[in-house]
């Protein structure tokens, strides 16, 4: 392909291949940045609670992680992955 043979149709697949390589990492920060904020406000509320109620909260958050588990198996998707 010669430089100067480029086509419209190239041009714009170049700029969306550019496009999508700078919003990619953007916004896969955003969504690291929000989960880092929502994990910080578990353990906040984690850290609030008394002994017998941390006992039951892990208990409830173990069952729902079975749950998940089952779901994710019926679908064919592995949780250590």
């Amino acid at each position: 392909m010669k430089p100067m043979s480029i086509t419209k149709v190239q041009v714009s697949l170049i700029a969306v291949l550019v496009v999508a390589g700078m919003a990619v990492p953007v916004w896969q920060q955003t969504r690291l940045g929000r989960a880092r904020s929502e994990n910080a406000q578990w353990r906040a509320r984690e850290s609030v609670l008394t002994p017998t109620q941390l006992g039951s909260y892990r208990q409830q958050q173990a069952l729902q992680l079975k749950a998940a588990n089952v779901v994710w198996a019926k679908m064919g998707i592995s949780a250590s992955k």
